[in-house]
């Protein structure tokens, strides 16, 4: 059998092309990190890749619930130590004005100074992280408490509100 010079000659050019092509594919790989381009070169590694990107995607969301929760916890176990100080003090002041020896002015003023404290523990038990409360239960759009108050504007009573 006679192989003519054209026959050759395509053969030739059809592996130099072939090697140019390989040489771009490889080059086009390690450019960009990936070993398929369409999901038809390799199916079964398409699909495995699409399920790892998914897979990356919530684990990636887990951290993000993660750190979220963490520092809603580090915000109201802050919050809670702050209220557990101020009650320390609200109890010392209370008890610092309760014998005969204290005179009326003296009572007003732990009166006003009890007032300041008591709107200050209001604050404490209202805080949010973000854009919620820490100590609203489920309801955590709305303030977890209402004071009640007098016409001065003084404290009168405390209740928990009710999440609609």
């Amino acid at each position: 059998m006679r192989v003519s010079h054209l026959q050759r000659h395509q053969t030739f050019v059809r592996d130099v092309e072939q090697r140019v092509y390989n040489m771009q594919r490889i080059e086009q790989e390690l450019g960009t990190g990936k070993s398929i381009f369409t999901p038809s070169e390799d199916v079964p590694q398409a699909q495995q890749a699409l399920l790892s990107r998914s897979e990356l995607e919530l684990v990636s969301q887990y951290q993000r619930n993660i750190e979220n929760g963490q520092g809603f916890v580090s915000a109201a176990d802050g919050k809670l130590t702050q209220i557990v100080d101020l009650i320390n003090e609200i109890d010392a002041l209370a008890l610092s004005v309760d014998n005969d020896h204290v005179s009326p002015e003296d009572r007003t003023s732990a009166a006003q100074e009890l007032n300041q404290k008591l709107e200050l523990l209001m604050e404490y038990a209202n805080a949010q992280f973000g854009d919620r409360h820490l100590f609203a239960g489920h309801g955590t759009l709305e303030s977890a408490f209402a004071a009640a108050r007098d016409s001065e504007g003084k404290i009168v009573g405390v209740a928990a509100v009710s999440p609609s």
